[in-house]
């Protein structure tokens, strides 16, 4: 062949460089064209055609007589070769073949399951399409789910549905820069027999038409919004002389719950619960179904259908309350959240009476009073371990209290006069200046900005630190350069009546708005509901949903607030079900968004696992318990929150890592302790501050 090899992958000049090297023309006889180099994906572009023209091997030889055409997927072959049998000019190379679009292939588009059981396995295909309409099975394929909750899928393409949660999945497949997709649908279902009931009776409770007139429901309340990672409510109703019922939990067409009892309460499994959860922020329909008998032909009998709304939230924290009765004797106890475990009790059994307790903002600290209410020596507990840092006794005195956020300084209350004192030793709380000394104030309450203390004055004719009437609210603005507040301004004054009393303040998580209870009297109210002040605007909302009627009190705003959404505790009297008549804690959420004019609250909902027979009152949410600042440790996650467990002197101890804890200044969020969800924001005077987010 000579020269011809020199042809090939090349284009025009093979002949001009074989006529300059003296080299004779390649072959004889007649003309042919040999194709080009095929193109394969990812290789260079096809060669033009390699043309070895006829003639006699003396002569010069012409050009090819006519061009080689482009290749078609690089392989056209070259033109015809010329008379004289010279090198013709090869063909130019082919367009390039590339991947244009992925599609996946399931034997199935919704792919049902019961709730807590994985699915059976779905081997998906991928085909890609190539750029000149030819299909291949996908080289490499990378798969993927953008809802692993509701469905996985392994490197190999199989999926499967875990059965935790319904709904939409999409399924992505990748290779070589393309992608494609597949949108699935996840259906869940479960029945459940409770009581007597067995699975031979579910046609039975299932037949015939349903009237109205069912047995009427008792909890939740129609339209409560409840917190997805929570223990799941019991939902109880008035029995009645009915023998069974049917339950339908239905969120959509992604999880349907059947429940079949004999009972009058149902409380969902915790994977029931968290399948129905799911889907934040849609409704789930509750619907109920009775029968006086099992027989098939006993009506069946509709109650009013409801809903109910989950959100991309959790009960965190710790729940600090009073479990006692009217004050002479009771137990502090600590209710461990998002569950709501059994109480712990935090004192020994010989000390009966503490009340009017406080919290620091990380948690690790609890400031109470002895055997109150007048003129008692006050505590200090560290939540970390329950040990006692003030004992019963000493003369440190407060009724109510509140710690700065970084928990610097607390301002304590005793018969009406306000003290600040310094805690760098919490064992023993020094006394300092504190700038403002109004007459009848009581109750304390630091922003969790740092920026603000809010605290009640009362008259002096009607009322004391524990139990007062004709009362308001005022602020004081902390200036951090001289620790000192500035002098008080009214916030919000009370009314007459039943609105003549304002109480127990807390703040929002972003200290922009208070909430207060409001009713005849502090103490052993006959009346009071709780209402929300707009601190910038100084107006006042109210809390219809949540509060409807009853005595609803003592408010406490959880640490922060979480998926659009603050979270308020209180103390009300209302019947939680057919459970408890006692006075217990209930949480209602409410809308991050506050419109003017518009109620924000939502429907209560009971906090789950108190002790039904006590009354649990006064309620303080704080971070989990936790070692502070200063205190012993053995590792970081003992700290609280942006703290770290660090060598101080030739001890270990929770510190700040060279970071802003709550209230403290900042430029950017960064310079916030990290692991504490803060962020920097300016304060009410203006200052940044690291301070939990607004929702």
């Amino acid at each position: 062949m000579g020269v011809s090899c020199l042809s090939k992958r090349f284009g025009v000049g093979v002949l001009s460089l074989g006529v300059a090297l003296g080299l004779t023309a390649c072959g004889g006889g007649s003309g042919s064209n040999k194709a080009s180099t095929k193109f394969t994906p990812g290789d260079d572009a096809g060669a033009g055609g390699e043309n070895e023209a006829g003639g006699s091997a003396s002569s010069a030889g012409t050009g090819g007589k006519n061009t080689g055409n482009a290749g078609a997927s690089g392989a056209s072959e070259g033109g015809e070769g010329g008379a004289s049998g010279a090198l013709g000019e090869g063909g130019e190379g082919g367009a390039a073949v590339t991947a244009s679009s992925i599609a996946i292939q399931s034997s199935v588009t919704t792919i049902a399951t019961t709730v807590g059981v994985a699915s059976t396995p779905i081997l998906l295909h991928a085909t890609t399409t190539l750029s000149d309409g030819a299909t291949a099975a996908t080289s490499l394929p990378v798969w993927s789910s953008d809802q692993p909750g509701i469905a996985t899928v392994t490197s190999d393409g199989v999926l499967v549905a875990t059965g935790a949660q319904g709904g939409s999945v999409t399924i992505h497949v990748a290779s070589g820069g393309v992608t494609g997709t597949l949108t699935l649908q996840v259906q869940l279902s479960a029945q459940i027999y409770e009581g007597t009931v067995t699975a031979g009776d579910q046609s039975t409770l299932s037949a015939g038409t349903a009237t109205t007139g069912g047995p009427a429901w008792q909890y939740p309340e129609a339209g409560t919004v409840f917190p997805a990672r929570m223990t799941p409510p019991q939902f109880q109703w008035v029995k009645g002389a009915d023998a069974a019922f049917h339950l339908t939990f239905a969120h959509g067409t992604d999880v349907t719950v059947d429940v079949y009892t004999t009972n009058a309460d149902y409380q969902p499994s915790a994977a029931i619960w968290a399948a129905l959860g799911s889907g934040y922020g849609t409704a789930v329909s509750v619907k109920l179904e009775a029968k006086a008998s099992l027989l098939a032909a006993t009506p069946r009998r509709a109650s009013d259908a409801r809903s109910f709304t989950t959100v991309d939230a959790t009960l965190s924290g710790a729940m600090y309350a009073y479990n006692g009765n009217g004050g002479a004797t009771g137990a502090f106890t600590r209710l461990s959240l998002p569950n709501g475990a059994s109480a712990t009790s935090l004192f020994p059994a010989d000390m009966t009476c503490r009340s009017c307790h406080a919290t620091s903002r990380d948690g690790s600290l609890v400031a109470f009073q002895y055997t109150g209410p007048l003129n008692a020596p006050s505590g200090l507990l560290r939540t970390s371990d329950s040990a006692t840092l003030i004992a019963n006794g000493t003369q440190t005195q407060w009724s109510f209290a509140t710690f700065a956020p970084n928990g610097s300084r607390l301002v304590g209350e005793e018969l009406g006069v306000l003290g600040l004192f310094d805690m760098s030793n919490p064992s023993a709380p020094a006394p300092v200046t504190m700038g403002i000394s109004p007459s009848n104030a009581t109750q304390p309450m630091w922003s969790p900005d740092g920026s603000t203390l809010a605290f009640i004055q009362y008259s002096s004719a009607n009322g004391n630190d524990y139990s007062f009437i004709d009362s308001s609210v005022y602020t004081a603005q902390w200036n951090a350069q001289t620790s000192q507040f500035s002098a008080p301004t009214l916030l919000t004054a009370g009314e007459t009546g039943n609105r003549a009393s304002l109480a127990f303040p807390s703040w929002s998580p972003d200290s922009r708005y208070l909430a207060l209870g409001v009713g005849s009297i502090d103490y052993a109210p006959t009346a009071m509901t709780v209402e929300l002040v707009d601190v910038a605007q100084k107006t006042r909302i109210a809390l219809t949903s949540a509060m409807p009627s009853g005595i609803n009190e003592t408010p406490s705003f959880a640490p922060r607030a979480q998926g659009g959404y603050y979270f308020l505790a209180f103390t009300s009297n209302r019947a939680y079900g057919h459970q408890s008549t006692s006075l217990q804690t209930w949480v209602t959420a409410i809308d991050g968004n506050i419109q003017s004019g518009v109620d924000p609250s939502h429907p209560a909902f009971w906090l789950p696992n108190q002790d039904t027979t006590g009354s649990i009152v006064l309620p303080e949410w704080t971070p989990d318990a936790c070692a502070g600042r200063g205190t012993t440790c053995a590792n970081d996650a003992q700290c609280c929150g942006g703290l770290s467990c660090m060598t101080v002197g030739s001890a270990k101890q929770c510190a700040a890592n060279a970071c802003a804890v709550m209230g403290e200044s900042c430029k950017t969020a960064s310079d916030c302790c990290a692991g504490a969800q803060l962020t920097c924001a300016p304060d009410r005077a203006g200052n940044s501050v690291c301070q939990p987010a607004t929702p």
